[in-house]
């Protein structure tokens, strides 16, 4: 029987390779032209600059000028089907602040990643309109950063077209805040000099002079002011300012003159006022002072720049310097200082006229030794045989008294009837027959106290 031929395809290892050959041929059909590998762009991605800001504001550093571009075009490579659906929000762009380490012009890096998941690869960022390109996902941009400077300036304030009315003056001007604390890049803050709230800044424009008459208020913007008082335009400086305006109090105060006097404790009953109060003078006599209506409410004149003790007095006692010391909402307006100058005097001089007076001793004997206010039940007995006391007044008076004239009292009130024994009690001199004679000195008698 004769053999059939067999033909090409019908060797097996034939049919193989060419099986083999053709699936490698359609799989390269199908990756490069049925579904390719798409490399495009995300264009106008906006660049992150704040997010890593921390890495140049902990160094005390400030960006300054305006900011680099502020889109980038990222480039993306992946199937089709997963790039064809990426868009601005798809990958984020950031600045790298890292090696950013003092004052300076920087070349800043800039990194994008995904933010999208998928498979795709971010090959490159490019900085629209600019930049310089570094290789791999990355650009950079000109950054310039300065030192940042904290100050702190007390408000000024200026109200020089105001005046009070007559009869008024304007008192200390208050001011809400105090202070200002500008903070911002170190050459911008050095140009600030002083702060003031000027009060013509709120005034009309034509307004020469405002008479005020009572408390009034005023919300005053700030002005910053150079070396040579002139203003700046804060606005053009980039700077952080924790207040823009001050509130400005003016208090307007009544002027009233009080005149000033001295008091003395301790004087005789039976004193003669006009008498002794014609020894005593004050300088000044009296003082202008400035404060509210209801301070003047509380404070009776003549006002006393102190009170002395009588009995402390002597032909030795001329005068003495007191501070005068008004109270706290009253301001003292006097001029004439003892330094010579215009500015308020605060000292009163207080001086006792002792001419024609004399001083004397009394020997008192214990008839004219009489205890008062002793308790019921209980008997109270100097022991004390003469009491020697001293005398200021009237030469001529005390020329003709005699120690029949002089009486010591002593009071027992407070002593307790049931300690018995000696005790020292407190007492005073009298002289009921003279009315221009001081005693001097203070007194203590000791007494026996027995029941009765």
């Amino acid at each position: 029987m004769k053999k059939s031929k067999k033909g090409l395809w019908d060797d097996k290892r034939l049919v193989f390779v060419a099986s083999l050959l053709l699936a490698v041929i359609a799989w390269v059909v199908v990756a490069g032209f049925i579904a390719p590998g798409d490399t495009r762009f995300i264009r106008n991605v906006r660049i992150d600059y704040v997010s890593r800001e921390a890495q140049y504001s902990e160094k005390n550093l400030l960006l300054v000028g305006t900011l680099p571009r502020q889109h980038a075009d990222v480039e993306v490579s992946g199937d089709n089907s997963v790039t064809g659906g990426l868009n601005q929000s798809s990958v984020r762009v950031y600045a790298d602040y890292s090696a950013v380490n003092g004052p300076g012009v920087y070349r800043v890096p800039l990194y994008a990643e995904k933010v999208t998941p998928g498979d795709y690869n971010i090959i490159d960022l490019t900085v629209r309109n600019g930049g310089s390109n570094i290789a791999g996902p990355r650009d950079t941009v000109e950054m310039t950063f300065q030192e940042k400077l904290y100050k702190t300036f007390t408000i000024q304030v200026r109200a020089s077209q105001l005046e009070a009315a007559p009869g008024h003056t304007l008192g200390d001007i208050l001011k809400t805040p105090t202070q200002v604390t500008v903070s911002g890049p170190k050459n911008e803050v050095e140009r600030i000099s002083s702060v003031v709230a000027d009060v013509a800044d709120v005034l009309d424009s034509d307004t020469q002079t405002v008479v005020l008459n009572d408390l009034t208020a005023y919300s005053v913007p700030l002005s910053f002011l150079d070396a040579n008082g002139n203003r700046l335009d804060i606005r053009a400086m980039a700077l952080d300012i924790d207040a823009s305006a001050a509130n400005v109090e003016v208090p307007v105060h009544y002027i009233n003159t009080i005149a000033l006097t001295a008091t003395f404790a301790n004087l005789p009953d039976n004193i003669d006022r006009e008498w002794f109060n014609g020894r005593v003078s004050v300088q000044p006599e009296s003082i202008q002072v400035s404060g509210p209506a209801e301070a003047f409410e509380n404070l009776q004149p003549p006002f006393p720049v102190k009170i002395f003790d009588a009995s402390s007095l002597g032909l030795n006692w001329v005068s003495e310097s007191i501070p005068i010391v008004l109270p706290n909402n009253l301001i003292n307006m006097n001029g004439t200082g003892e330094d010579g100058t215009g500015a308020p005097r605060t000292m009163a001089v207080v001086s006792f006229n002792t001419e024609g007076l004399a001083e004397k001793t009394f020997d008192i004997p214990i008839e004219n030794i009489h205890v008062v206010n002793a308790p019921a039940n209980t008997e109270v007995l100097p022991v004390n045989d003469v009491v020697t006391v001293r005398l200021l007044g009237d030469a001529a008076q005390l020329e003709s008294l005699l120690p029949d004239n002089i009486f010591v009292e002593v009071s027992a009130a407070g002593i307790s009837a049931g300690n018995s024994g000696l005790q020292s009690m407190a007492a005073r001199v009298l002289v009921p027959s003279r009315n221009q004679v001081l005693p001097l000195g203070s007194y203590v008698i000791t007494c026996n106290v027995e029941p009765s």
